[in-house]
């Protein structure tokens, strides 16, 4: 397995997003299971810049968008505005690609 995912890195990535996105409907009742799923949230996020540190160019893009998306999430965690969520979504969204 860890052969597979040396040769496809991107593979872990995948399912990195696939995990989170079923471990939303489980874990977005309470305020410890949100706590755990918006640092699941953050595996993707670090994947995604690790493997784009691979190209030097990306690395202080990659590492910007990481930084924004979590000041948006405590943001919007600490204030509970929609628009700092969906600012955060947005950030997120954008630094997994």
């Amino acid at each position: 397995m860890l052969g597979k995912l040396r040769l496809r890195p991107d593979l872990l990535l995948l399912l990195s997003l696939l995990l989170d996105l079923l471990l939303i409907p489980v874990l977005d009742h309470g305020d410890w299971r949100r706590a755990v799923l918006g640092a699941s949230m953050f595996v993707p996020v670090i994947l995604s810049i690790v493997r784009l540190s691979e190209i030097k160019v990306w690395v202080w893009p990659s590492v910007l968008l990481m930084v924004g998306t979590l000041v948006f999430l405590v943001a919007g965690s600490i204030f509970r505005s929609r628009a700092l969520i969906g600012i955060h979504w947005g950030f997120w969204l954008r630094s997994s690609r």
